[in-house]
């Protein structure tokens, strides 16, 4: 392999013993490129008269390493009047003689030296590393396997990095599941049943259905909305038995000051036992008292609570042991968060919420279908 000083400067290594770093003397360039000489020297000029006086000596080419005893040396210097010797590979030339003296002319174009050296590079060896990793022995004692690694998985004996989470559905649930099931039909259709602290939905085929059974329907609503020009409607249902949270959906309604009230809300504030208030996602173009003429008024079973807490209300302590009309700093009582059991019979799933009854969603009936309670079981659970 040839290679130039330029190169050798750049890869500092040590071939032969060598260490490739000292060669680093003479022009620095690439192949075919040269450099000059130095001026040559002044020997200074006469004090007087016919004054004779040998002429410098030339200047030197570079040589290597970077010393006088290896550079090139320049020509000598002539006698008065005469001409000085040319130098060496590109050296300077003797001055001349003369009055007055004068150094000798810049040396020619110098040489790069260049030097061949003998480099062994190792041929390539295959690498054979079982999969998996090895964190039982020391990382000397298992020697030819892998020994640590960060989200890494083996495929056809290979480490690939793992791959992250794919959403699934676009569905947006409602709440914390709190419960799952997966079951197949009769027919081979795989279902997955998810029940959150305000939802029961039963995903299939790439879609999340609501099932969520209904506690109270009342049929035949005459005008039960009352808009106020904003996004809010209040509607009047006598003994709704509602809390704030829970689900509602209209049908059979007309549309009352451009709001379509036929669809499902949640109820965001409980005004009394006979009234509530929801949320539209339009703004009312008016204010009507009474209005949207007959329909249906279909509520959910109530929501849960989303996470289990302490209750520090009346009777969660013994009697006398605090003083009267203050909160209490510990409390023995717990309550829970909704909760859900699953299971199927046969085709069909059976599903008991926490604190609340059992029901039954058929799958002959369809996604579109909620789950229904389940006769002579208990209320609660």
């Amino acid at each position: 392999m040839l290679l130039d000083q330029k190169y050798l400067k750049a890869h500092k290594k040590v071939v032969d013993g060598l260490n490739i770093t000292s060669f680093t003397t003479g022009p620095v360039g690439t192949f075919n490129q040269s450099g000059n000489g130095l001026a040559g020297e002044n020997p200074g000029n006469c004090g007087g008269d016919n004054c004779q006086i040998t002429g410098g000596k030339g200047g030197a080419s570079y040589g290597y390493p970077l010393s006088t005893t290896n550079q090139f040396a320049g020509g000598t210097g002539a006698p008065a009047g005469g001409s000085g010797t040319a130098g060496n590979r590109g050296s300077g030339g003797g001055g001349g003689g003369g009055q007055p003296q004068t150094g000798g002319s810049p040396g020619g174009a110098g040489e790069i030296e260049y030097r061949f050296l003998r480099i062994s590079i190792m041929p390539l060896a295959k690498l054979n590393i079982a999969p998996g990793i090895d964190k039982q022995d020391t990382e000397y004692g298992a020697e030819g396997r892998w020994v640590d690694s960060d989200n890494v998985r083996f495929h056809y004996g290979l480490p690939q990095k793992v791959g992250g989470w794919l959403k699934l559905i676009s569905d947006t649930l409602i709440g914390v599941v709190r419960g799952t099931h997966v079951w197949t039909d009769l027919n081979g259709v795989r279902y997955t049943a998810l029940g959150t602290d305000r939802k029961f939905y039963v995903y299939s085929e790439g879609t999340a259905y609501d099932v969520t059974p209904l506690r109270k329907t009342t049929t035949g609503a005459s005008n039960p909305f009352t808009t106020n020009g904003t996004t809010v409607v209040s509607v009047a249902d006598t003994g709704h038995n509602a809390i704030q949270g829970d689900f509602v959906t209209f049908d059979s309604f007309s549309a009352i000051d451009g709001l379509d009230m036929n669809a499902e809300f949640e109820i965001t504030t409980i005004v009394d036992a006979n009234s509530y208030k929801v949320t539209h996602t339009g703004t009312a173009s008016g204010s009507t008292s009474g209005g949207g003429g007959s329909g249906n008024l279909k509520y959910q079973i109530s929501i849960g609570t989303d996470q289990s807490a302490y209750g520090y209300g009346w009777g969660t302590d013994a009697w006398n042991v605090d003083a009267w009309n203050t909160p209490r700093s510990s409390s023995t009582v717990t309550l829970d968060a909704r909760n859900w059991s699953f299971d199927n019979f046969g085709e069909d799933l059976i599903a008991t919420v926490s604190k609340g009854k059992t029901f039954l969603w058929d799958t002959s009936n369809g996604t579109g279908v909620r789950a229904n309670a389940i006769s002579n079981t208990p209320n609660k659970l």
